[in-house]
Protein backbone atom coordinates (compact mmCIF):
# COMPACT_ATOMS: atom_id res chain seq x y z
CA UNK A 1 0.00 0.00 0.00
CA UNK A 2 1.64 3.33 -0.87
CA UNK A 3 0.24 6.70 0.62
CA UNK A 4 0.96 10.14 -0.16
CA UNK A 5 0.13 12.93 2.39
CA UNK A 6 0.80 16.08 3.07
CA UNK A 7 0.39 18.86 5.72
CA UNK A 8 0.90 22.57 5.58
CA UNK A 9 2.70 22.53 2.55
CA UNK A 10 4.69 19.40 3.32
CA UNK A 11 4.46 16.21 1.10
CA UNK A 12 5.67 12.46 2.58
CA UNK A 13 5.51 9.24 0.53
CA UNK A 14 4.30 6.24 2.64
CA UNK A 15 4.52 2.39 2.01
CA UNK A 16 3.82 -0.24 3.31
CA UNK A 17 3.69 -4.03 2.69
CA UNK A 18 1.62 -5.19 5.59
CA UNK A 19 -2.45 -6.15 5.08
CA UNK A 20 -3.21 -3.08 7.67
CA UNK A 21 -2.03 -0.20 9.19
CA UNK A 22 -3.10 2.20 11.58
CA UNK A 23 -3.06 6.14 10.70
CA UNK A 24 -3.07 8.64 13.77
CA UNK A 25 -0.47 9.90 16.13
CA UNK A 26 2.06 7.94 17.91
CA UNK A 27 2.40 8.34 21.99
CA UNK A 28 3.67 5.38 24.90
CA UNK A 29 1.03 2.50 24.46
CA UNK A 30 -0.23 3.26 21.07
CA UNK A 31 1.27 2.09 17.59
CA UNK A 32 0.81 3.65 14.01
CA UNK A 33 2.04 2.66 11.42
CA UNK A 34 1.44 5.78 9.71
CA UNK A 35 2.17 8.95 11.95
CA UNK A 36 0.79 11.87 10.96
CA UNK A 37 2.51 13.83 13.95
CA UNK A 38 2.63 17.24 13.67
CA UNK A 39 -1.30 17.50 12.78
CA UNK A 40 -2.77 18.28 16.63
CA UNK A 41 -6.06 17.62 14.91
CA UNK A 42 -5.37 13.73 14.23
CA UNK A 43 -6.53 11.47 16.73
CA UNK A 44 -4.46 8.52 18.32
CA UNK A 45 -4.97 6.49 16.87
CA UNK A 46 -7.31 8.07 14.10
CA UNK A 47 -8.28 5.12 11.46
CA UNK A 48 -7.32 2.18 9.82
CA UNK A 49 -6.89 0.87 6.20
CA UNK A 50 -6.35 -2.69 6.01
CA UNK A 51 -6.83 -5.10 2.88
CA UNK A 52 -9.71 -7.73 2.94
CA UNK A 53 -10.97 -10.10 -0.36
CA UNK A 54 -8.18 -7.94 -2.18
CA UNK A 55 -9.88 -4.72 -1.88
CA UNK A 56 -8.78 -1.29 0.22
CA UNK A 57 -11.07 -0.68 3.01
CA UNK A 58 -11.22 2.40 5.59
CA UNK A 59 -12.51 3.08 8.78
CA UNK A 60 -12.74 5.65 11.36
CA UNK A 61 -11.46 4.59 15.09
CA UNK A 62 -13.79 6.94 16.76
CA UNK A 63 -11.76 9.84 16.00
CA UNK A 64 -12.77 13.45 17.86
CA UNK A 65 -12.54 15.26 14.62
CA UNK A 66 -13.83 12.49 11.85
CA UNK A 67 -12.60 11.36 8.63
CA UNK A 68 -13.40 12.81 5.26
CA UNK A 69 -13.73 10.33 2.07
CA UNK A 70 -13.67 12.57 -0.85
CA UNK A 71 -15.20 15.55 1.31
CA UNK A 72 -17.98 13.26 2.68
CA UNK A 73 -17.66 12.60 6.46
CA UNK A 74 -17.47 8.30 7.44
CA UNK A 75 -17.09 8.55 10.99
CA UNK A 76 -19.45 6.24 12.69
CA UNK A 77 -20.75 4.67 9.25
CA UNK A 78 -18.52 1.81 9.47
CA UNK A 79 -16.07 0.59 7.03
CA UNK A 80 -15.98 2.11 3.43
CA UNK A 81 -14.47 0.65 0.25
CA UNK A 82 -11.12 3.36 -0.98
CA UNK A 83 -10.08 3.38 -4.24
CA UNK A 84 -7.04 4.56 -6.35
CA UNK A 85 -7.58 8.24 -6.76
CA UNK A 86 -9.55 9.03 -3.44
CA UNK A 87 -8.93 11.46 -1.37
CA UNK A 88 -9.03 11.37 2.53
CA UNK A 89 -8.62 14.14 5.01
CA UNK A 90 -7.64 13.36 8.75
CA UNK A 91 -7.29 15.82 11.07
CA UNK A 92 -5.62 18.42 8.58
CA UNK A 93 -3.69 16.12 6.91
CA UNK A 94 -4.63 15.07 2.78
CA UNK A 95 -4.08 11.54 2.23
CA UNK A 96 -4.44 9.89 -1.58
CA UNK A 97 -3.24 6.17 -2.58
CA UNK A 98 -0.42 6.58 -5.40
CA UNK A 99 0.21 3.93 -8.17
CA UNK A 100 2.60 1.49 -7.80
CA UNK A 101 5.89 2.75 -8.79
CA UNK A 102 6.14 -0.78 -10.51
CA UNK A 103 3.55 0.94 -12.86
CA UNK A 104 5.14 2.37 -16.42
CA UNK A 105 4.77 6.34 -16.20
CA UNK A 106 3.25 5.76 -19.70
CA UNK A 107 0.11 4.70 -18.03
CA UNK A 108 -0.62 7.28 -15.12
CA UNK A 109 -2.12 9.81 -17.36
CA UNK A 110 -4.87 6.04 -18.22
CA UNK A 111 -4.80 4.51 -14.83
CA UNK A 112 -5.56 7.94 -13.22
CA UNK A 113 -7.78 9.57 -15.18
CA UNK A 114 -10.56 11.36 -13.34
CA UNK A 115 -13.78 10.51 -15.05
CA UNK A 116 -14.23 8.27 -18.27
CA UNK A 117 -14.05 10.77 -20.90
CA UNK A 118 -10.33 11.33 -20.02
CA UNK A 119 -9.32 7.93 -19.79
CA UNK A 120 -10.45 7.08 -23.26
CA UNK A 121 -9.01 10.02 -24.59
CA UNK A 122 -5.53 9.08 -22.63
CA UNK A 123 -6.34 5.04 -23.96
CA UNK A 124 -6.33 6.66 -27.67
CA UNK A 125 -2.80 8.36 -27.01
CA UNK A 126 -1.60 4.76 -25.79
CA UNK A 127 -2.54 3.16 -29.24
CA UNK A 128 -1.23 5.85 -31.30
CA UNK A 129 2.17 4.83 -29.09
CA UNK A 130 1.34 0.66 -29.75
CA UNK A 131 0.79 1.02 -33.52
CA UNK A 132 3.87 1.64 -34.79
CA UNK A 133 5.44 -1.21 -32.70
CA UNK A 134 2.68 -3.84 -33.38
CA UNK A 135 3.18 -2.62 -36.82
CA UNK A 136 7.02 -3.48 -36.67
CA UNK A 137 6.51 -6.96 -35.75
CA UNK A 138 4.15 -7.41 -38.65
CA UNK A 139 6.70 -6.55 -40.82
CA UNK A 140 9.01 -8.32 -39.26
CA UNK A 141 7.19 -11.52 -39.39
CA UNK A 142 5.07 -11.64 -42.53
CA UNK A 143 6.94 -8.76 -44.67
CA UNK A 144 3.33 -6.80 -44.74
CA UNK A 145 3.21 -3.29 -44.77
CA UNK A 146 0.10 -2.28 -43.11
CA UNK A 147 0.33 1.51 -43.65
CA UNK A 148 0.92 1.22 -47.42
CA UNK A 149 -2.34 2.24 -49.75
CA UNK A 150 -3.45 -0.34 -52.18
CA UNK A 151 -3.11 1.08 -55.70
CA UNK A 152 -6.70 -0.21 -56.23
CA UNK A 153 -9.11 -1.46 -53.99
CA UNK A 154 -9.71 -5.21 -55.39
CA UNK A 155 -9.40 -7.84 -52.93
CA UNK A 156 -6.86 -8.25 -50.10
CA UNK A 157 -3.84 -10.32 -50.57
CA UNK A 158 -4.12 -13.51 -48.28
CA UNK A 159 -0.99 -11.98 -46.47
CA UNK A 160 -2.61 -8.46 -45.65
CA UNK A 161 -5.69 -10.33 -44.43
CA UNK A 162 -3.47 -12.34 -42.19
CA UNK A 163 -1.76 -8.86 -41.29
CA UNK A 164 -5.28 -7.05 -40.51
CA UNK A 165 -6.73 -10.27 -38.24
CA UNK A 166 -2.84 -10.20 -36.75
CA UNK A 167 -3.08 -6.64 -35.96
CA UNK A 168 -6.39 -6.10 -34.41
CA UNK A 169 -6.42 -9.13 -32.09
CA UNK A 170 -3.38 -7.40 -30.25
CA UNK A 171 -5.19 -3.93 -30.08
CA UNK A 172 -8.23 -5.71 -28.96
CA UNK A 173 -6.22 -7.90 -26.28
CA UNK A 174 -4.05 -4.62 -25.28
CA UNK A 175 -7.47 -2.40 -24.87
CA UNK A 176 -9.37 -4.82 -22.76
CA UNK A 177 -6.31 -5.67 -20.63
CA UNK A 178 -5.51 -1.38 -19.80
CA UNK A 179 -9.20 -0.93 -19.31
CA UNK A 180 -8.83 -4.37 -16.95
CA UNK A 181 -5.96 -2.76 -14.95
CA UNK A 182 -7.69 0.60 -14.81
CA UNK A 183 -10.80 -1.10 -13.16
CA UNK A 184 -8.90 -3.11 -10.70
CA UNK A 185 -6.65 -0.03 -9.64
CA UNK A 186 -9.79 1.64 -8.86
CA UNK A 187 -11.57 -0.26 -7.27
CA UNK A 188 -8.69 -1.43 -5.13
CA UNK A 189 -7.72 -4.94 -6.30
CA UNK A 190 -4.27 -6.16 -6.37
CA UNK A 191 -3.11 -6.46 -10.21
CA UNK A 192 0.23 -7.59 -12.00
CA UNK A 193 0.80 -4.19 -13.60
CA UNK A 194 2.74 -3.36 -16.96
CA UNK A 195 6.48 -2.20 -15.36
CA UNK A 196 7.05 -1.66 -19.22
CA UNK A 197 5.04 -0.76 -21.36
CA UNK A 198 6.62 -0.88 -24.69
CA UNK A 199 8.19 -4.23 -24.16
CA UNK A 200 4.34 -5.25 -22.84
CA UNK A 201 3.13 -4.29 -26.49
CA UNK A 202 5.79 -6.35 -28.25
CA UNK A 203 4.95 -9.24 -26.21
CA UNK A 204 1.14 -8.44 -26.99
CA UNK A 205 1.99 -8.71 -30.76
CA UNK A 206 4.24 -11.56 -30.44
CA UNK A 207 1.34 -13.72 -28.75
CA UNK A 208 -1.37 -12.47 -31.07
CA UNK A 209 0.98 -13.80 -34.16
CA UNK A 210 1.29 -16.94 -32.38
CA UNK A 211 -2.78 -17.19 -31.93
CA UNK A 212 -2.64 -16.90 -35.77
CA UNK A 213 -0.06 -19.62 -35.97
CA UNK A 214 -2.09 -21.74 -34.10
CA UNK A 215 -4.89 -21.80 -35.77
CA UNK A 216 -3.53 -22.19 -38.93
CA UNK A 217 -0.20 -23.83 -38.69
CA UNK A 218 -0.80 -26.37 -36.07
CA UNK A 219 2.30 -28.77 -36.76
CA UNK A 220 4.66 -25.46 -36.94
CA UNK A 221 3.16 -24.27 -33.63
CA UNK A 222 4.13 -28.01 -31.91
CA UNK A 223 7.21 -27.95 -33.08
CA UNK A 224 7.83 -24.25 -31.75
CA UNK A 225 6.69 -25.59 -28.26
CA UNK A 226 8.68 -28.40 -28.46
CA UNK A 227 12.05 -26.13 -29.16
CA UNK A 228 10.99 -23.66 -26.49
CA UNK A 229 10.80 -26.56 -23.94
CA UNK A 230 14.32 -27.65 -25.05
CA UNK A 231 16.01 -24.20 -24.69
CA UNK A 232 14.92 -23.84 -21.24
CA UNK A 233 16.61 -25.49 -18.07
CA UNK A 234 14.85 -28.32 -16.39
CA UNK A 235 15.88 -30.54 -13.75
CA UNK A 236 14.63 -33.56 -14.80
CA UNK A 237 16.68 -33.32 -18.26
CA UNK A 238 20.52 -33.09 -18.76
CA UNK A 239 22.07 -29.83 -18.83
CA UNK A 240 21.87 -28.00 -22.59
CA UNK A 241 24.38 -25.26 -23.42
CA UNK A 242 21.69 -23.36 -25.03
CA UNK A 243 18.91 -20.70 -24.14
CA UNK A 244 16.32 -19.00 -24.61
CA UNK A 245 16.04 -15.00 -23.86
CA UNK A 246 13.38 -12.69 -25.27
CA UNK A 247 14.83 -9.16 -26.56
CA UNK A 248 13.68 -5.43 -26.11
CA UNK A 249 11.21 -5.97 -28.84
CA UNK A 250 9.96 -8.62 -27.36
CA UNK A 251 11.47 -11.37 -29.87
CA UNK A 252 12.28 -14.34 -28.32
CA UNK A 253 16.23 -15.25 -29.17
CA UNK A 254 18.03 -18.52 -28.40
CA UNK A 255 21.74 -19.48 -28.70
CA UNK A 256 24.56 -20.43 -26.91
CA UNK A 257 24.24 -19.84 -23.05
CA UNK A 258 26.77 -17.63 -22.77
CA UNK A 259 25.62 -15.21 -25.33
CA UNK A 260 23.06 -13.96 -23.35
CA UNK A 261 24.33 -11.13 -21.99
CA UNK A 262 26.98 -10.50 -25.31
CA UNK A 263 25.62 -7.71 -27.47
CA UNK A 264 28.08 -7.97 -30.53
CA UNK A 265 28.25 -10.54 -32.90
CA UNK A 266 29.45 -11.24 -36.23
CA UNK A 267 25.13 -12.14 -38.47
CA UNK A 268 27.03 -12.58 -41.29
CA UNK A 269 25.83 -16.25 -41.80
CA UNK A 270 22.35 -16.67 -42.31
CA UNK A 271 20.10 -20.03 -41.74
CA UNK A 272 19.03 -19.99 -45.12
CA UNK A 273 22.21 -21.51 -45.99
CA UNK A 274 20.95 -24.63 -43.48
CA UNK A 275 17.88 -25.02 -45.38
CA UNK A 276 19.10 -24.63 -48.76
CA UNK A 277 22.04 -27.43 -47.81
CA UNK A 278 22.29 -29.06 -44.17
CA UNK A 279 26.01 -30.42 -44.63
CA UNK A 280 27.35 -26.83 -43.63
CA UNK A 281 26.42 -28.35 -40.25
CA UNK A 282 29.19 -30.44 -40.73
CA UNK A 283 27.79 -33.35 -38.69
CA UNK A 284 27.33 -36.10 -41.50
CA UNK A 285 23.99 -37.15 -40.94
CA UNK A 286 22.07 -34.54 -39.21
CA UNK A 287 21.68 -35.53 -35.14
CA UNK A 288 18.62 -37.88 -34.44
CA UNK A 289 18.70 -35.67 -31.46
CA UNK A 290 16.78 -31.84 -30.86
CA UNK A 291 18.72 -31.00 -28.73
CA UNK A 292 22.11 -31.70 -30.48
CA UNK A 293 20.71 -30.39 -33.42
CA UNK A 294 20.13 -27.08 -32.23
CA UNK A 295 23.43 -26.74 -30.52
CA UNK A 296 24.86 -27.52 -33.83
CA UNK A 297 22.95 -24.75 -35.58
CA UNK A 298 23.83 -22.17 -32.63
CA UNK A 299 27.23 -22.87 -33.24
CA UNK A 300 27.66 -23.18 -37.01
CA UNK A 301 26.11 -19.78 -36.80
CA UNK A 302 28.26 -18.03 -34.47
CA UNK A 303 25.09 -15.66 -33.02
CA UNK A 304 21.85 -16.20 -31.50
CA UNK A 305 18.62 -16.42 -33.82
CA UNK A 306 14.85 -15.96 -33.51
CA UNK A 307 13.04 -18.45 -32.24
CA UNK A 308 10.80 -17.94 -35.14
CA UNK A 309 13.14 -18.18 -37.59
CA UNK A 310 14.74 -21.67 -35.64
CA UNK A 311 11.39 -23.24 -36.11
CA UNK A 312 11.38 -22.67 -40.02
CA UNK A 313 14.84 -24.04 -40.03
CA UNK A 314 14.33 -27.23 -38.18
CA UNK A 315 10.73 -28.10 -39.78
CA UNK A 316 12.76 -27.70 -43.10
CA UNK A 317 15.81 -30.15 -41.35
CA UNK A 318 12.81 -32.68 -40.05
CA UNK A 319 10.72 -32.45 -43.64
CA UNK A 320 7.83 -31.54 -41.86
CA UNK A 321 5.62 -31.25 -45.18
CA UNK A 322 2.35 -30.43 -43.38
CA UNK A 323 4.42 -27.02 -42.27
CA UNK A 324 3.32 -24.20 -44.20
CA UNK A 325 5.89 -20.99 -44.10
CA UNK A 326 3.78 -17.84 -42.93
CA UNK A 327 5.79 -15.86 -45.94
CA UNK A 328 4.69 -17.81 -48.29
CA UNK A 329 1.64 -18.58 -47.64
CA UNK A 330 -1.06 -19.09 -49.94
CA UNK A 331 -4.10 -19.64 -47.79
CA UNK A 332 -6.52 -16.58 -46.12
CA UNK A 333 -6.02 -16.69 -42.39
CA UNK A 334 -10.23 -17.50 -42.14
CA UNK A 335 -13.46 -15.11 -42.43
CA UNK A 336 -13.93 -14.75 -38.94
CA UNK A 337 -13.49 -10.85 -36.99
CA UNK A 338 -11.63 -10.19 -34.85
CA UNK A 339 -12.64 -10.97 -30.73
CA UNK A 340 -15.35 -9.48 -30.10
CA UNK A 341 -16.40 -8.13 -33.55
CA UNK A 342 -19.24 -10.37 -33.83
CA UNK A 343 -22.64 -9.95 -32.65
CA UNK A 344 -25.92 -11.89 -34.43
CA UNK A 345 -28.31 -9.04 -33.82
CA UNK A 346 -26.03 -6.48 -35.58
CA UNK A 347 -25.32 -9.26 -38.71
CA UNK A 348 -29.34 -10.12 -38.73
CA UNK A 349 -29.74 -6.55 -39.57
CA UNK A 350 -27.62 -7.10 -42.72
CA UNK A 351 -28.69 -10.70 -43.28
CA UNK A 352 -32.44 -11.32 -43.05
CA UNK A 353 -32.45 -14.54 -43.69
CA UNK A 354 -30.14 -16.01 -41.16
CA UNK A 355 -31.78 -14.34 -37.78
CA UNK A 356 -36.04 -12.27 -38.63
CA UNK A 357 -38.43 -14.00 -39.65
CA UNK A 358 -40.53 -11.70 -41.40
CA UNK A 359 -40.07 -8.72 -43.46
CA UNK A 360 -41.61 -6.60 -40.45
CA UNK A 361 -39.44 -7.72 -37.99
CA UNK A 362 -36.33 -7.38 -40.01
CA UNK A 363 -37.65 -3.60 -40.78
CA UNK A 364 -37.47 -3.05 -36.66
CA UNK A 365 -34.71 -4.34 -36.43
CA UNK A 366 -33.27 -2.13 -38.38
CA UNK A 367 -34.98 0.85 -36.98
CA UNK A 368 -33.85 -0.09 -33.61
CA UNK A 369 -30.21 -0.62 -34.74
CA UNK A 370 -30.19 2.67 -36.45
CA UNK A 371 -31.24 4.66 -33.37
CA UNK A 372 -28.81 2.38 -31.00
CA UNK A 373 -26.06 4.52 -33.37
CA UNK A 374 -27.09 7.51 -33.11
CA UNK A 375 -26.88 7.65 -29.48
CA UNK A 376 -23.04 6.49 -30.21
CA UNK A 377 -20.18 8.97 -30.00
CA UNK A 378 -19.06 10.98 -33.38
CA UNK A 379 -15.85 8.20 -33.42
CA UNK A 380 -17.50 5.34 -32.66
CA UNK A 381 -20.13 6.39 -35.16
CA UNK A 382 -17.57 6.94 -37.66
CA UNK A 383 -15.56 3.83 -37.03
CA UNK A 384 -19.06 1.76 -37.41
CA UNK A 385 -21.14 3.18 -40.28
CA UNK A 386 -17.75 3.45 -42.76
CA UNK A 387 -16.78 0.07 -42.22
CA UNK A 388 -19.80 -1.82 -41.92
CA UNK A 389 -22.02 -3.03 -44.74
CA UNK A 390 -25.02 -2.49 -43.08
CA UNK A 391 -24.65 1.39 -43.92
CA UNK A 392 -25.78 0.87 -47.65
CA UNK A 393 -28.72 -1.38 -46.39
CA UNK A 394 -30.01 1.28 -44.14
CA UNK A 395 -30.12 3.45 -47.07
CA UNK A 396 -31.37 1.15 -49.26
CA UNK A 397 -34.14 -0.72 -47.03
CA UNK A 398 -35.51 2.73 -46.65
CA UNK A 399 -34.72 3.25 -42.83
CA UNK A 400 -33.15 6.56 -43.51
CA UNK A 401 -31.40 8.72 -46.31
CA UNK A 402 -28.13 9.11 -47.44
CA UNK A 403 -27.99 13.07 -46.47
CA UNK A 404 -28.93 11.98 -42.56
CA UNK A 405 -25.83 8.95 -42.55
CA UNK A 406 -23.62 11.97 -43.51
CA UNK A 407 -25.30 14.22 -40.42
CA UNK A 408 -24.56 11.63 -38.36
CA UNK A 409 -20.85 11.12 -39.67
CA UNK A 410 -20.50 14.96 -39.22
CA UNK A 411 -19.53 14.54 -42.88
CA UNK A 412 -20.60 17.07 -46.21
CA UNK A 413 -23.37 15.10 -48.27
CA UNK A 414 -21.02 15.37 -51.14
CA UNK A 415 -18.04 14.15 -49.50
CA UNK A 416 -20.45 10.70 -48.37
CA UNK A 417 -21.64 10.69 -51.36
CA UNK A 418 -18.02 10.76 -53.43
CA UNK A 419 -16.95 7.84 -50.99
CA UNK A 420 -20.75 6.02 -51.22
CA UNK A 421 -19.31 3.59 -54.22
CA UNK A 422 -16.27 2.62 -51.77
CA UNK A 423 -18.14 1.72 -48.79
CA UNK A 424 -17.38 -0.34 -46.80
CA UNK A 425 -13.69 1.09 -46.60
CA UNK A 426 -10.72 0.01 -44.71
CA UNK A 427 -9.99 0.96 -41.15
CA UNK A 428 -6.31 2.59 -42.51
CA UNK A 429 -8.28 4.87 -45.13
CA UNK A 430 -10.85 5.59 -41.74
CA UNK A 431 -7.84 6.60 -40.01
CA UNK A 432 -6.12 8.45 -42.37
CA UNK A 433 -9.50 10.65 -43.19
CA UNK A 434 -9.82 11.93 -39.23
CA UNK A 435 -6.32 11.66 -38.07
CA UNK A 436 -6.20 8.70 -36.15
CA UNK A 437 -4.29 5.40 -35.71
CA UNK A 438 -5.77 2.03 -37.21
CA UNK A 439 -6.12 1.04 -33.72
CA UNK A 440 -7.66 3.59 -32.10
CA UNK A 441 -10.65 2.89 -35.21
CA UNK A 442 -10.69 -0.79 -34.10
CA UNK A 443 -10.83 -0.17 -30.62
CA UNK A 444 -13.77 1.89 -31.51
CA UNK A 445 -15.76 -0.01 -33.62
CA UNK A 446 -15.53 -2.87 -30.98
CA UNK A 447 -16.46 -0.48 -28.30
CA UNK A 448 -19.64 0.38 -30.61
CA UNK A 449 -20.54 -3.28 -31.82
CA UNK A 450 -20.68 -3.89 -27.83
CA UNK A 451 -22.92 -0.96 -26.98
CA UNK A 452 -25.08 -1.98 -30.54
CA UNK A 453 -25.30 -5.62 -28.63
CA UNK A 454 -26.43 -4.62 -25.46
CA UNK A 455 -28.79 -1.88 -26.62
CA UNK A 456 -30.78 -4.49 -29.04
CA UNK A 457 -30.72 -7.18 -26.89
CA UNK A 458 -32.34 -5.17 -23.79
CA UNK A 459 -35.16 -4.31 -26.50
CA UNK A 460 -35.44 -7.91 -27.76
CA UNK A 461 -36.00 -8.57 -23.61
CA UNK A 462 -38.25 -5.54 -22.86
CA UNK A 463 -39.86 -6.68 -26.64
CA UNK A 464 -40.23 -10.13 -24.98
CA UNK A 465 -41.68 -8.92 -22.07
CA UNK A 466 -44.25 -6.39 -23.66
CA UNK A 467 -45.56 -8.97 -25.52
CA UNK A 468 -45.70 -11.74 -23.02
CA UNK A 469 -47.79 -8.96 -20.91
CA UNK A 470 -50.54 -9.08 -24.25
CA UNK A 471 -51.02 -12.82 -23.77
Amino acid sequence: MQIVYCHQGKEALFHSDEPQIIVGRSKKGVAVELDLTPDERVSRPHARLWMENELIWIEDLDSKNGTQLNGAEIKGQGKRRLRAGDSLRIGDTILRLQLPAAIDPLLKAFLEAPGDVEAERALDDLLEYADELIRGVIRKKLGVFLDERRAARGAEKPEEEEAQNIYSDAILSLVKKLRRDREQLRCGVAFKPISNFRNYVYTVAHHAFDRHLAVKYPIRLALKDRLRYLLRPHPKRRPIRCALWTSEEGAQLCGLAQWQHQQDFDCSRSLQEVKNDARVLGEGELPSDDAALLEAIFRWAGHPVELEELTGVVAELRDLQEVIFVNEASQAAGDADSPGERGSHIEDAVAPQAGPETAVEWDQLQRLLWKAICRLSLGQRRAFLLHEPVTAEFEANGIVSRDEIAAQLEMPPEELERLWKELPIEDNDIARRFGDSRGVVIKRRFDARRRLEDELLEDELLGDELRGDDL
